[in-house]
């Protein structure tokens, strides 16, 4: 790969370093990275004018660098790859802050990337589509078997909210999936960049952050006080809907982890609910919010 860099970048690579064909480096005193580039290549364009926008204000996501033909992305030994200067290549793992101070930033910035703010339309989409995995593959994942009608449950009550509460007009820069697994290489790639409602990151961060790191209501309510009450109906709309569970169930489906992986959300998930009934009630002392039987028994 060493030759590869120096022959599409004039770069010259050093102390080069491989994880899951992801190669990081340094050149001239700088930092890099090449990685895989998986997304729609129509996004291609959009994503390189993103994340120039972004440098331009002072954000320091990774700047993405064409090669010697201008090419943004560029296929090398037939695995298409983007080239970036890392900016942030820090290892730590992500906080609670450095997402709001990100959501901050970004907001109401216009670009044309992949815009998430449908979520009906993708939860409902997501919801028939794993219906459909554990009708052909499920019969050996006793444990999905067991939990997945609760979780469709969950989803399709959170589907239902947002199909009746008012949205907020505020979108800023969101990204595909960012918990506390993630690290500030991570929040700063252009390539997990999407547009979404501001509370979608945090909301993430916070569901993962509760079955893996301790977070709870108070957290919760500290987020709340940083955001405006408009946002507060999205908030427990994206709070409902469990990411958590269908991430793990996908990975175990395509059998990249084991069924086991399960155990910590199955055990905590009568806790989830009762966090969930308690933000809930909250938010619903301070902005009118539908009515959810369910959410309202204590």
């Amino acid at each position: 790969m060493k030759n590869a860099i120096s022959y599409y970048y004039n770069l010259n690579a050093v102390d080069i370093h491989q994880s899951n064909k992801q190669y990081r480096f340094m050149a001239d005193g700088n930092y890099y990275s090449l990685i895989p580039y998986a997304r729609n290549m129509s996004d291609v364009n959009s994503i390189f004018e993103l994340s120039n926008i972004l440098i331009s204000r002072g954000i320091p996501v990774h700047q993405i660098i064409p090669d010697n033909n201008r090419n943004v992305v560029t296929v090398i030994n037939n695995i298409p790859y983007i080239m970036f200067k890392v900016h942030i290549n820090e290892k730590d793992n992500v906080t609670l802050n450095d997402i709001k101070y990100f959501s901050n930033l970004t907001e109401e910035i216009k670009v044309k990337i992949p815009n998430s703010t449908k979520w009906s339309e993708l939860w409902s989409n997501k919801i028939d589509y794993l219906e459909y995995q554990i009708s052909e593959m499920g019969a050996n994942h006793p444990l999905i078997r067991e939990s997945f009608s609760y979780f469709v449950g969950m989803g399709e009550t959170a589907i239902q909210l947002f199909n009746q509460i008012s949205k907020s007009n505020k979108q800023s820069i969101s990204h595909f999936r960012i918990t506390g697994f993630n690290n500030l290489f991570d929040l700063y790639n252009p390539l997990d960049l999407i547009i979404d409602y501001k509370v979608r990151d945090a909301c993430e961060f916070l569901k993962y952050g509760f079955f893996y790191m301790n977070y709870n209501f108070d957290d919760i309510k500290e987020y709340l006080s940083t955001i405006n009450t408009e946002d507060w109906p999205l908030f427990i709309t994206r709070m409902l809907f469990p990411t958590f569970y269908f991430d793990i169930y996908e990975e175990i489906i395509n059998n990249n982890i084991e069924d086991k992986r399960l155990i910590v959300i199955i055990s905590k998930i009568n806790t989830y609910e009762k966090l969930l009934k308690k933000t809930y009630t909250y938010i619903k002392q301070y902005v009118i919010i539908p009515d959810i039987e369910w959410l309202q028994k204590t």
